[in-house]
């Protein structure tokens, strides 16, 4: 009797530590930067109404606002808001502490596809919204004709985004569609990294954690409700 109460309290215990391991955490609180860092600068992100503002009151882009902490396995959702002609990105796997100069690592590429150039080029649309930036294309192989390939709310509406990574494999999803899937180990994955921008960085596609880094291009933009499940 004794051993099945013992295996009941380990099981319990177990269990109890799974659920606290999966549930979500804000990682903006709505009031304050807590948990982030500035990079690069200090201007370009300010809290606004409840909301994370990326202003084009600096001169330059490339001032970044980073978590303080590490993530490896997890979903991480988010609404964004953009202007029209804006470009942005919310970055995962960043490998350099925040404050360092280098950036590198996957982007979900936020973007206004009908007025910003970026979305000419790449190879395929892999520079537009939501996609895997510069090497996938959001809505590649998603075999669901019963769901729109991709569902934009538009310019000046929130809009939401899910990235999930379970070790090697990782989805986009737009406003919860799914628009893109690949696994990191893959032959096909390594020839889009092989084609890319991203070709002679060492070691690109092979991170298994990193910081997450909303992306500025001196473009107005607006994050809120960012949270993430680690798993």
């Amino acid at each position: 009797m004794k051993r099945i109460l013992v295996s009941v309290i380990l099981a319990l215990i177990s269990l109890g530590a799974f659920a606290a391991g999966n549930k979500w955490e804000n990682l903006f609180n709505g009031k304050d930067l807590a948990g982030w860092k500035r990079v690069n600068g200090t201007a370009a992100y300010t809290v606004v109404k409840g909301e994370i503002v990326g202003t084009t009151q600096v001169n330059t882009s490339n001032t970044f606002l980073a978590t303080t902490q590490i993530f490896g396995n997890f979903i991480l959702e988010a609404d964004f808001k953009i202007t029209e002609g804006a470009n942005s990105g919310i970055k995962y796997f960043i490998q350099d502490e925040p404050g360092k100069k280098n950036r590198v690592g996957f982007e979900y590429q936020v973007l206004d596809d009908a007025r910003h150039p970026d979305a000419k080029e790449g190879i395929n649309g892999d520079r537009t919204l939501a996609s895997l930036y510069d090497l996938i294309p959001a809505n590649s192989k998603i075999p669901d004709p019963n769901q729109p390939v991709k569902r934009v709310n538009g310019i000046g509406q929130w809009n939401r985004a899910r990235i999930e990574v379970n070790k090697n494999r990782v989805a986009h999803y737009l406003n919860g569609v799914k628009v893109l899937e690949f696994t990191k180990d893959s032959k096909e994955f390594k020839e889009a990294i092989a084609k890319s921008k991203f070709s002679k960085v060492p070691g690109f596609g092979e991170f298994n954690d990193g910081y997450i880094l909303l992306q500025d291009h001196g473009n107005e933009v607006s994050f809120r409700n960012i949270k993430i499940k680690e798993l």
